[in-house]
């Protein structure tokens, strides 16, 4: 049990040694900056003033500890660390710490590593109070004017400037524009504080506009008009025309005459989409050729004979008739072009030729030469003539519909129905004729594939990603330059094909992709809206997306009604807004969006009042300081000829200075004789230094006087305190009666010259002893 109590005592006396330590700390700044430390430790609680970039901070006190552990944490990453060391632990030692950067830090002076019982102090650091920092950000290279109190260029991508006047403090910026880009600014005006750091984002985003295609296509030189939301017009000889748009809807065509023909255009009008085309055929037909040949491009020139054979090496002759200057075009022949009526031409190789005749009045017409061998020697072997041949089969269709960007399976069965082996799959394969993403991209021979053989090849396509209708078109191909290799028994190589010729049967397949199903965009979380700046409304949000295009932000006065403000780039969280009006309420939505296809998703609404600039003396207070130089309280007593003083606090919530012009004073009836002003403006408890006296002086007459007082009342400068006496006078001899006195403080802000009046009482006081009762005498 002894023991026990020893064990107390010793406990409660280290707790008492720890407390006095931390009470006397003290803290001591030796720059100047904003800074407000509050000092706590179990419970004890005191507020005294610091500020500095540099805080020295005193520990102090003898504390009976005999290994004590003391240290120091700044707060930024800095520790000093102390012990152990014996007592007298650190008296009038100085800590000094440097602070590199502004910002908010808390000291914790830990007294013991395991006691709780920690002195905490809140600083916050600012830079110099005259400048701050401007950053421009671009996510390519570009030009820049910054204007505002100082006015800066710049180019490049990034630029930072520093040491920025902040008087005023509103920097705008304008950026050079980039062909082919829009441009977004995260906020192209913006507030720049002293110690701040303002950042400019400049986001230069591609231009992808949809298109659609138009082709005019025509059989002789003539010209033509296409009308429909976007208007064309063209001429020229025959060819096919086309025109890019951006406008969507229905087009149709018109051409001009040619004398001595008819025209007709083919679809009279048609619709065009996003991404698709359409087309317009003009046909001119000759009056004088009821029947024209259907070869020869609408009436005129024509060559014959329309078919001829002929041997290798041989001439082939055609005639020209109708129109005039001829030209002949004989891809492959000898010669390969000529002109005049008449023309002559030879081959060299096997098979079915094209000659084209062009009339200089823009007729056409094509005839068609068959090249053979020579026939062979008497009694030798009938020539023999590669073919290549295919069958092509789907054994695992495609669906008739899709989905853009997913991935379909199918299968096609190809057989060789030719006479000739397919000897390698570098030079035979089954090859798309379309566009379409196919993975493999062409069918490969495993191995060489005799006549009568046959492979399967399996593909997977994906989907186009734009919605339309699609035609999957495939086809064995003999590539270029290898020779065909007849089959073994006859052993013989032909000629390889001048080009990639496609041969056999074709496999198609037509199906309609349709638009994959959106993944809905989350909406943001917008948080309580902060009005802690005076004319200007902050929003922060949470972004619950990725890959979105931007933020919309949009503005309501009645919760119910919005419209659009600004339109911000991608992955932005915060927003600050210069609404139009002050001392107004706004509502707001975080709109956030994607385009191609466009969906968007509306935050929560948060509101926020828009709170004006301006000082705010509400908490300014009037009260009876002292009666006969005693503490007044609601107990004190208020007799005949007390002298009263009266005591008018002046202090400043606001966000601006109020100028405090005079302070006039209606005292009730039962109080004369104000005299003996004076004031405090630092607070400190006296009235009578000279550079808190100000000149105060009293003007006018009991009730209504004039306490003649000016100045400055900045915020958060320490309150002014008025004071002047006064003779409680009692009206009557009633034995109670009523004392009032109202102050009305006469000040301007950037809002006008305003009154804020501030009453004391009415109270009720004893005026003296009461009234003896009135008696009368009665006659007996």
């Amino acid at each position: 049990m002894l023991e026990t109590k020893k064990q107390t005592i010793s406990y409660f006396a280290l707790t008492f040694i720890l407390f006095a330590a931390v009470l006397s700390a003290q803290f001591f700044v030796t720059q100047n900056a904003d800074a407000l430390a509050t000092y706590s430790t179990c419970g004890f609680q005191g507020r005294p003033e610091v500020s500095g970039l540099r805080v020295t901070v005193r520990v102090g006190g003898e504390a009976n500890i005999t290994t004590p552990i003391i240290r120091i944490i700044w707060g930024d990453g800095e520790v000093d660390e102390k012990g152990p060391l014996s007592a007298p632990v650190y008296t009038n030692e100085v800590f000094t710490h440097d602070y590199r950067s502004a910002g908010d830090y808390r000291i914790t002076h830990e007294l013991d590593a395991e006691d709780p019982c920690d002195a905490k102090t809140d600083v916050t650091v600012t830079a110099p109070a005259s400048t701050g920092n401007i950053k421009v950000k671009s996510n390519k290279s570009t030009n820049w004017d910054i204007n505002g109190p100082e006015s800066m260029s710049g180019s490049g991508t990034s630029k930072q400037y520093n040491d920025v006047s902040v008087s005023p403090p509103e920097y705008c910026i304008t950026a050079g524009n980039i062909p082919g880009y829009s441009l977004s600014i995260n906020d192209s005006c913006q507030t720049l504080n002293a110690g701040d750091t303002i950042t400019f984002d400049l986001t230069y985003n591609a231009i992808t506009t949809p298109t659609g295609s138009i082709s005019v296509s025509t059989n002789k030189t003539s010209s033509w008009v296409v009308s429909g939301p976007a208007n064309f017009s063209g001429s020229g000889g025959p060819g096919t025309y086309t025109y890019d748009t951006t406008k969507f809807g229905t087009y149709s065509a018109s051409a001009g005459s040619i004398s001595g023909y008819s025209v007709s255009v083919s679809p009279s009008s048609a619709t065009l989409s996003e991404g698709n085309s359409i087309s317009f055929t003009i046909t001119y037909t000759s009056n004088s050729d009821p029947n024209p040949d259907p070869g020869d491009g609408g009436g005129g020139a024509s060559c014959s004979p329309n078919s001829q054979s002929v041997q290798v090496n041989t001439n082939a002759s055609l005639q020209a008739s109708g129109g005039s200057g001829y030209t002949w075009s004989a891809p492959g022949g000898s010669p390969a072009s000529g002109s005049g009526r008449n023309f002559t031409t030879r081959y060299a190789s096997t098979g079915t030729k094209t000659v084209t005749l062009r009339a200089s009045g823009g007729e056409s017409d094509t005839c068609t030469v068959n090249v053979t061998r020579e026939p062979p020697p008497p009694d030798d072997e009938p020539e023999v003539t590669c073919t290549d041949d295919a069958t092509a089969v789907f054994t695992e269709a495609l669906p008739s519909s899709m989905v853009a960007g997913q991935t379909y399976t199918f299968k096609v069965n190809v057989t060789n129905t030719g006479n000739t082996w397919w000897y390698h799959g570098d030079v035979y394969r089954l090859r798309q004729r379309s566009s379409l993403d196919l993975n493999p991209n062409t069918g490969k021979m495993s191995d060489r594939m005799d006549v009568g053989e046959n492979e399967i090849w399996r593909f997977t396509l994906t989907a186009p990603g734009t919605p339309g209708n699609y035609t999957l078109t495939m086809q064995m191909r003999h590539e270029s330059g290898n020779d065909y290799i007849r089959d073994e028994d006859h052993h013989v190589r032909c000629d390889a094909p001048a080009s990639d010729t496609y041969f056999g049967q074709q496999v198609t397949k037509a199906f309609t992709v349709t638009a994959a199903p959106l993944a809905p965009l989350a909406a943001p979380v917008l948080d309580v809206i902060d009005n802690s700046v005076c004319a200007r409304l902050t929003l922060n949000w949470t972004d619950a997306n990725s890959g979105e295009n931007g933020f919309k932000i949009l503005r309501s006065t009645d919760g119910t009604n919005f419209g659009q403000i600004d339109d911000i780039s991608p992955n932005r969280t915060t927003y600050t807004d210069t609404p139009p009006a002050t001392d107004t309420r706004y509502y707001y939505i975080v709109r956030v969006y994607k385009n191609n296809p466009y969906q968007e998703t509306d935050s929560n609404i948060e509101d926020a009042l828009n709170r004006i600039c301006g000082a705010n003396l509400s908490n300014s207070r009037k009260t009876i300081k002292t009666v006969n130089g005693q503490e007044y309280t609601s107990s004190t007593i208020i007799q005949d000829n007390d002298n009263l003083t009266f005591q008018i606090k002046i202090r400043n919530d606001g966000t601006t200075a109020a100028t405090i012009n005079y302070v006039d004073d209606i005292l009730s009836s039962n109080i004369i004789n104000p005299r003996n002003p004076r004031i405090d403006k630092d607070n400190d408890g006296n009235y009578n230094e000279q550079s808190a006296q100000e000149n105060i002086s009293i003007s006018g007459s009991a009730p209504n006087i004039r306490l003649n007082v000016s100045g400055s009342k900045a915020v958060g400068d320490p309150d002014w305190f008025i004071r002047f006496d006064a003779t409680f006078n009692a009206a009557t001899s009633d034995l109670y009666e009523t004392l009032s006195n109202t102050a009305t403080i006469n000040f301007t802000d950037p809002n006008g010259t305003q009154n804020l009046t501030k009453p004391f009482g009415p109270i009720l006081v004893r005026t003296g002893a009461p009234k003896p009762p009135d008696f009368r005498e009665v006659a007996p």
